[in-house]
């Protein structure tokens, strides 16, 4: 598309979507939002040629990883993993390229896929109808009923909610949607204390521990850490930095920003990486073999680094000279 049509479609879209979040009463939010949208145009040709080029970085990095130590095996069941895209498409670009190169069988998106949970939001993650195999979804703090409905659209996506269980590719995953929903301070869920959030882990882990889940999904690390012990992989993001520990024999990954932390990643100068993981899970026992993690260049930067992880290095302190690395 001419870059003078994506201008034009992206003035309408983000008409609609002012109009959209006055409409909601969020008019502190709407504000912030132009301000964020008016820098937009000045990256436009760097953006479109981003996502043009993506495919190529990732294809780049995954012919480096017959260099890397400790492969997994050739029949492992591989997952695509995005936390907390918050509206930025070149998110759900990355994911369809990684499931083509690695033949991921799974993406699993542990919320924030919106910033305001509105309708209007839609066209940001449109592409997920595109990705060729289930996505998994559960709802984070800033996705709303119009996020769960334009999601709800789209016949490979499985939303979960309430501790519901689907197996998927052999996995047996299950997941909780965050309580709150925090796109305008008025709403008053941002105060909910770490005391509250530590009882809804606990409530949440009675609940998983007899599904005998592969894997859980929680938007919270808070609440993850509480759900330690019911599922032997957990999950989460929210925090906007990767993170993995061990407690209760359960292994905590938490995810960073796989959208950059989104549109206000536009006024980041150097712009927020984006963050993005691929799992690699045996086939027989569906416990976690390896972990990739990929951090790619924020708007308008197409560089690639990838760190791969043997299962029995996380959780522990590590130096961070010994990761193994392919740019």
């Amino acid at each position: 598309m001419p870059s003078t049509e994506r201008s034009s479609s992206l003035r309408r879209w983000s008409t609609r979507l002012i109009t959209g979040l006055l409409g909601a009463g969020l008019l502190a939010r709407a504000m912030g939002v132009l301000d964020n949208l008016r820098r937009v145009p000045r990256r436009l040709r760097r953006y479109r040629t981003q996502i043009g080029e993506i495919s190529a970085s990732v294809t780049g990095v995954y012919r480096g990883l017959t260099t890397l130590p400790g492969g997994p095996p050739e029949d492992a069941v591989r997952v695509v993993w995005l936390s907390d895209v918050h509206n930025n498409p070149v998110a759900f670009s990355i994911a369809r390229a990684l499931v083509e190169q690695y033949d991921a069988e799974v993406v699993i998106d542990t919320g924030d896929i919106a910033d305001w949970g509105t309708a209007y939001e839609a066209p940001t993650f449109a592409e997920i109808g595109e990705i060729d195999v289930p996505y998994v979804f559960i709802k984070g703090n800033h996705d709303g009923p119009g996020t769960i409905e334009a999601l709800g659209r789209h016949s490979n996506v499985e939303i979960l909610d309430d501790a519901r269980m689907v197996e998927v590719a052999g996995l047996r995953i299950v997941g909780d949607a965050d309580p709150r929903f925090t796109p305008d301070k008025s709403t008053g869920d941002d105060h909910f204390g770490k005391d509250r959030l530590k009882q809804i882990g606990t409530d949440l882990a009675a609940q998983i521990a007899p599904l005998k889940a592969d894997i859980a999904l929680i938007h919270d690390p808070i609440v993850a850490r509480q759900a330690a012990g019911s599922c032997p992989l957990i999950l989460s993001g929210h925090s906007h930095k990767r993170d993995d520990r061990r407690a209760n024999g359960t292994l905590l990954l938490t995810q960073g920003s796989s959208g950059g932390a989104g549109l206000r990643g536009v006024r980041q100068n150097p712009p927020d990486p984006l963050t993005v993981s691929v799992l690699h899970l045996d086939a027989e026992t569906k416990r976690l073999h390896t972990l990739d993690e990929l951090t790619f260049g924020g708007l308008g930067l197409t560089h690639v680094t990838l760190v791969r992880r043997p299962v029995d290095e996380l959780g522990v302190p590590r130096p961070a000279s010994e990761a193994a690395s392919s740019r």
